[in-house]
């Protein structure tokens, strides 16, 4: 199975749907903020725009990201184990569980997060320094390019949710199918540069 069926295996409906009901949401958020805070007096004119920025943190995101693609390294091996070895699947049920629950999680802030950029790097909306802070963990990239990066990352990680849920899901079987001559080494070399990362930011 080559990288066109898996894709064909995504429903892409449902994941849109979720997409943009996440990102909607971010988006109705920032514009409530902007009405509510013209109503306030000065010293609040911003009160609830910066409650809206400072919610969902970009470092957060790039440790729930880091921690829910650690979980799917180690999950994938325990499931592949648990193919040969039938005691090994109770573990590997609670793996995949936690892994799915880190990973929609994730996902569903960081579309959030993507609504609460689309006014502010497309409209100039409310931008108080929540894309200046996007920018500083994505090594200073323009604005536009921030926001395609965390549109990649929201499509990436509602892939992944979905690739973890549920039994017999289709998706999760096709990377079982993947050679362990190709998926073991990467595996390997994508969670080193995961832990990597997190040590980095010590």
């Amino acid at each position: 199975m080559n990288l066109k069926d898996f894709t064909q295996l995504i429903n892409q409906t449902r994941l849109r749907q979720a997409c943009l009901s996440y990102v909607g949401l971010g988006i109705l958020l920032v514009v409530i903020a902007v009405v509510l805070d013209k109503q306030e007096p000065e010293p609040y004119a911003a009160y609830y725009v910066g409650a809206i920025n400072e919610a969902i943190s970009p470092k957060f995101l790039e440790l729930l990201t880091i921690i829910g693609l650690l979980a799917l390294c180690v999950t994938l091996p325990v499931w592949y184990g648990a193919r040969r070895y039938q005691h090994w699947q109770r573990m590997a049920n609670d793996c995949r569980t936690v892994t799915h629950h880190v990973i929609t999680l994730t996902f569903a802030l960081v579309a959030l997060a993507l609504g609460i950029l689309m006014p502010q790097i497309l409209f100039g909306m409310a931008d108080t320094g929540y894309v200046a802070l996007w920018q500083a963990v994505l090594l200073g990239s323009p604005r536009i390019v921030v926001l395609l990066c965390v549109a990649g990352l929201a499509y990436g990680l509602g892939v992944l949710a979905q690739a973890t849920e549920g039994h017999d899901n289709q998706v999760f079987d096709w990377l079982m199918q993947i050679p362990g001559f190709y998926l073991w080494p990467t595996q390997g070399l994508v969670a080193t540069v995961l832990i990597a990362i997190l040590l980095g930011q010590q």
